[in-house]
C-alpha cells in the first residue's frame, strides 16, 4: 500500500527499501522523507518488474549525511510542499541509477561539503532553476549518461549543472539542454557552469544551452568529446571542434571525418578513414565500410532495421542496433563490435 510517513524515516543501519510500485510521502512540515546520516548504506529499489510508468514514487527529500551511502535504483522522486531540493548529499556518497527526478524550488540535487561523492547513471532530471548543484573541497561528481533538462527562471543566471568550490566533476555522457523560452535564463545561464576553482572534464555528451553550453566563472574545464550547440572554448590539446550538420563535435585531431546524417556517414565511409558518428538514427551501411575503419558512435546512435555484420574487418564502437519488427543483426560477424547493444525480436 502507499504510505504517508507520520515522521521522517531515520536510517541508522543498513537497509533496502523496495518501492514495488508504491508511493512514500513525507510528513507535512519540512518535507523530509528519509534521512541517512549514521554511517549506514541505504538502497532504494523499484522492484524487479517495475518500469517508469508503473514504478514506485517518493514524495519528499532524501538526505545523505557524512560517511553514509545512498544508492537509488529506479523510481520517481518529487518535491513536496515547494521544497527547494529533492536529494541532499552533505559529505556522503550518493549514487542514482535510472531514476526520474522532477522539478523543485531550485536544484533537485545538491551535493555539498568536503568529500561528497555523487554518481549519476542514466537518470532523468527535470529542473526549473537547474538540475545539479555540487560543491566542496575533495568533492567528486561523475555523470555517465542521462537526460538533464532545465526550463529556466526569469531573471536568473541559472545553469543545468553548477560545479563550484573545488569540486572535481567528470561528464562521460548525457544530454544537457535548456528547453522552453530561451530568454528565461537571462544572459549568463542555461548551460553547464564551473566556478570557484572547480575542475570539470567533459569526455562526451550532448549540450544545448541558452547562450553558451559551458560557462567558466573561475573554474577549470577541459573538453575531450561531446556535441555542442555553440562552438566550445576550451577544447583540450590534441582535440578539435568540427562543425557537422549545424552542431560542433569535439574529436581527436587524428579523426578523419565527423558524420551527423546518413549521407555524411556514407560519404565518409566510402572515402575511407575513421569516422565519429553523432547521436541519431541511421541505416547501417555495411557495404560501404572500408577495411580497418573505426566508427566511433556517440551515445544515442541507433542503427535501425536489420544490419549486416560483415563489416570488412572494421570496428564499430558504442552503437545500438535496433529492429522492433524483426532481428536487429544478421550474417556472420567479420569485424569488431565494442560496447554495442542489440534490440529486436
Amino acid at each position: 500500500e502507499d504510505v504517508v510517513l507520520p515522521t521522517t524515516l531515520n536510517v541508522v543501519t543498513n537497509m533496502t527499501i523496495d518501492l514495488n510500485g508504491k508511493t512514500i510521502t513525507a510528513p507535512s512540515g519540512d518535507g523530509y522523507a528519509i534521512t541517512n546520516e549514521g554511517g549506514a548504506t541505504l538502497r532504494i529499489t523499484n522492484g524487479k518488474t517495475r518500469t517508469a510508468t508503473n514504478g514506485g514514487v517518493i514524495n519528499g527529500i532524501v538526505y545523505t549525511g557524512e560517511n553514509s551511502t545512498t544508492i537509488v535504483d529506479g523510481g520517481t522522486f518529487n518535491a513536496l510542499e515547494n521544497a527547494n531540493y529533492i536529494f541532499l548529499n552533505s559529505g556522503g556518497n550518493l549514487t542514482i541509477n535510472n531514476a526520474t527526478i522532477n522539478h523543485c524550488g531550485t536544484y533537485p540535487i545538491y551535493s555539498y561539503n568536503e568529500g561528497n561523492k555523487l554518481v549519476i547513471n542514466n537518470a532523468t532530471i527535470n529542473g526549473t532553476f537547474g538540475c545539479i548543484n555540487a560543491y566542496g573541497v575533495n568533492g567528486e561528481v561523475v555523470i555517465n549518461g542521462g537526460t538533464f533538462q532545465m526550463t529556466g527562471v526569469q531573471g536568473n543566471t541559472s545553469h543545468i549543472a553548477y560545479f563550484s568550490s573545488k569540486v572535481k566533476a567528470i561528464i562521460n555522457g548525457g544530454t544537457f539542454e535548456k528547453i522552453g523560452d530561451l530568454s528565461m535564463s537571462g544572459t549568463g545561464g542555461g548551460g553547464v557552469c564551473v566556478n570557484g576553482g572547480a575542475n570539470l572534464t567533459i569526455n562526451g555528451g550532448n549540450f544545448a544551452g541558452d547562450h553558451e553550453d559551458v560557462y567558466n566563472y573561475g573554474g577549470i574545464y577541459s573538453i575531450l568529446g561531446g556535441t555542442y550547440k555553440f562552438n566550445p572554448k576550451a577544447v583540450a590539446d590534441g582535440y578539435k571542434a568540427v562543425l557537422s550538420n549545424g552542431k560542433y563535435v569535439v574529436v581527436a585531431n587524428d579523426v578523419d571525418a565527423v558524420a551527423s546524417t546518413q549521407g555524411e556517414l556514407e560519404t565518409a565511409l566510402t572515402a575511407g578513414g575513421d569516422v565519429v558518428l553523432t547521436a541519431g538514427e541511421y541505416t547501417f551501411p555495411a557495404d560501404k565500410i572500408q577495411a580497418g575503419t573505426t566508427i566511433n558512435c556517440a551515445e544515442g546512435t541507433i542503427f535501425t532495421g536489420t544490419s549486416g555484420l560483415n563489416i570488412n574487418g572494421a570496428t564499430v564502437i558504442g552503437a545500438t542496433f535496433k529492429n522492433e519488427g524483426g532481428v536487429a543483426v544478421s550474417g556472420t560477424i567479420y569485424g569488431t563490435l565494442k560496447n554495442c547493444t542489440f534490440e529486436g525480436e
